[in-house]
């Protein structure tokens, strides 16, 4: 498996964190830093909007079609919607 980073560009950035370059898998990690995880802070980035914009940009950057995207409070935003509307989508790759 390979990531995206941690920390405070964990909202942000597509560049590599950890694993190995040619893992079939991409995990994206998606929350705003900080202990304990803000809800109001975590609902702004889980937009829907949010989350396929970022996956979108991370599968064209990494030449890899996300396989998780990890955030903090699923139940607020919308990450459901999103992995529904990127499942539905046909790879590019």
């Amino acid at each position: 498996m390979q990531d995206t980073p941690l920390g405070k560009r964990s909202a942000t950035s597509c560049t590599e964190s950890r694993g190995e370059p040619d893992s079939p898998i991409f995990m994206i990690n998606h929350w705003v830093d900080g202990f304990p995880p803000k809800p109001s802070a975590n609902a702004r980035i889980n937009s829907k909007a949010s989350i396929l914009a970022r996956a979108r940009r991370c599968a064209r950057v990494r030449d890899l079609q996300p396989s998780l995207i990890a955030v903090d409070h699923y139940d607020l935003g919308g990450i459901v919607p999103a992995a529904r509307a990127l499942n539905a989508e046909p790879l590019t790759r």
